[in-house]
């Protein structure tokens, strides 16, 4: 799913290398891409100390140059994927027509078509694949102009179809300041994207099957936020961001254990089966997030999900894991995003790869974007 609220002009590159700008950690990956496959060169997660897409450029720039100095390669791009309650992913409906124009009615109507005003907002189309449907006025038009799998056959422009979309945005001024963080760290913007689109681009590799015929969700768990999609045969059904993430354990652990942060989140990721009793507690308003979201699709949709896959840092947690499909009686699994990938790093690297997996689920999904 390409919704590059930025792309920069140009021949394919045959190295990408993708950064995921979190609130505590950013993760950085470098791939060659081989074909339609990648192969990984190398991957880094550093912290953030406080910095994101917000503070000023020559921070953010210092943050982005160690992430690229760490990751290596030849690479002089990069591709971005931002988050943070500013970045917006909703569905529309829209006319059939280029996307270009599609754009430019986001950009002048938002409201109408968002239900909401988005001003300074850049923003890109995705139109979804099989999902066109006929305008009111050919209604009582016979079958003429369909394909074999009732898809409308019209030109876009002709304005007789609707189509509906994924609309994603991001302010112009986070676009602006990122570009100048970049530019002080030797670098230029290759690609930019809601990072809320990157997990559901994992999962459609990972699980190729499921992605096209199963209803199942993918649940992003981030430091200060989640982001729970649902997909019913490969169309992105639902998307909630819920206040809930990775410092809603590490704060609840401290509290509970009266130890620092950075001791209860070096046991929460180290040896949360040691904190089980704490934890299971703490995973409650997430749960909770999770059956809402999962009734109102499985009622509005007569479906119901048959698995959860889970990506993060909060994700590489068998206990946590386990715990939430106790809870919501659904399988739930970690997000493997290295299987899909050829790798090729140096040993110790790659003996900590597994561990990391769920954590790259953003950055890799940036990159397939782009393939």
């Amino acid at each position: 799913m390409d919704l590059s609220i930025f792309k920069k002009k140009g021949k394919k590159k045959d190295q990408i290398l993708s950064i995921d700008l979190g609130t505590h950690l950013t993760k950085g990956v470098l791939a060659k891409v081989k074909g339609d496959n990648l192969e990984l060169i190398n991957y880094a997660i550093v912290e953030s100390e406080g910095v994101s897409h917000a503070s000023e450029p020559a921070q953010l720039g210092k943050l982005i140059k160690k992430v690229v100095d760490t990751l290596g390669g030849s690479a002089k791009t990069i591709s971005l994927a931002l988050g943070g309650p500013e970045c917006v992913l909703r569905p529309a409906e829209v006319s059939l027509v280029p996307k270009k124009d599609m754009i430019l009615m986001m950009k002048h109507n938002s409201k109408n078509y968002l239900q909401q005003d988005f001003p300074d907002y850049a923003f890109d189309c995705y139109v979804i694949p099989c999902v066109l449907e006929a305008s009111k006025e050919d209604d009582d038009s016979e079958n003429e102009g369909r394909d074999q799998e009732g898809t409308v056959e019209s030109k876009p422009g002709s304005g007789k179809t609707k189509a509906k979309v994924l609309v994603g945005g991001i302010p112009k001024q986070t676009i602006n300041n990122v570009q100048e963080a970049v530019k002080a760290a030797g670098l230029a913007v290759d690609f930019i994207t809601p990072n809320l689109v990157s997990p559901i681009n994992t999962l459609e590799r990972v699980q190729h099957e499921l992605f096209k015929e199963e209803p199942i969700a993918v649940v992003d768990i981030g430091y200060a936020s989640s982001n729970i999609n649902i997909l019913s045969n490969g169309q992105l059904i639902l998307n909630r961001v819920v206040g809930f993430g990775g410092k809603t354990l590490t704060k609840g652990l401290s509290n509970a254990l009266s130890i620092d942060s950075a001791e209860a989140e070096g046991l929460k990721v180290g040896m949360p089966q040691e904190v089980e009793q704490q934890l299971r507690p703490l995973l409650a308003s997430l749960c909770q997030e999770l059956r809402v979201s999962i009734n109102y699709f499985e009622v509005q949709q007569d479906v119901t999900v048959s698995q959860i896959f889970l990506s993060g840092g909060t994700a590489r947690s068998k206990v946590i894991v386990d715990a939430l499909q106790e809870e919501l009686v659904v399988p739930c699994q970690s997000l493997n995003t290295i299987e899909i990938m050829e790798i090729n790093l140096e040993p110790e690297a790659a003996g900590e790869l597994a561990d990391a997996s769920p954590q790259l689920a953003v950055a890799v999904g940036t990159i397939l974007a782009q393939l």
